[in-house]
């Protein structure tokens, strides 16, 4: 059976299916990109392809942000769960991520609101929250780190035993 941290992502990718969300797998290496994580330097091969695969991605967020622009930007609910790569202060850096991205009108089998209601921070906060108290249980939401990615007065950072975890917002 599964253990460890492909338990974990496997409770995360159900999780978020039962919500309603589409997975995405999206390539490793790609160009820089606005949503590339601000705190990690891209690194990438030595004698990249493409330019267009120069380096290895540094965040989930690109990828989703192409995919919801390649299927109209309207209702658009997906998930990506995968590696990334990055150089902080000279030393390479890696890690597993999950990112989330929703736009539009949200699906009411999934949601207990009417039809118009549209993706936004408190929907978003609501996936989030799920993910938490199935995972661990217990969590905390500091609005005192920002990311400049995301809107400064929409974004939480979720905080789990005093460490920053992971941070969610518009």
């Amino acid at each position: 059976g599964l253990h460890g941290l492909d338990q974990v992502r496997d409770n995360i990718k159900n999780c978020l299916l039962r919500h309603g969300l589409v997975q995405t797998i999206s390539h490793s290496l790609r160009d820089t990109h606005p949503l590339d994580s601000p705190n990690w330097q891209s690194i990438g091969p030595n004698n990249p392809g493409s330019p267009e695969m120069a380096f290895l991605r540094t965040s989930l967020w690109p990828s989703l942000s192409d995919a919801a622009l390649r299927n109209g930007g309207r209702a658009v609910h997906l998930f990506e769960i995968g590696r990334v790569h990055g150089s902080v202060n000279g030393k390479v850096v890696e890690g597993q991520r999950v990112a989330v991205l929703a736009t539009g009108k949200l699906n009411p089998t999934f949601w207990k609101n009417d039809d118009s209601s549209e993706a936004d921070f408190y929907s978003l906060k609501a996936i989030v929250e799920s993910i938490c108290m199935e995972l661990c249980g217990r969590y905390e939401f500091d609005n005192s780190l920002s990311d400049p990615r995301l809107h400064p007065t929409r974004q939480a950072a979720i905080v789990l035993n005093g460490k920053p975890i992971g941070i969610f917002g518009q």
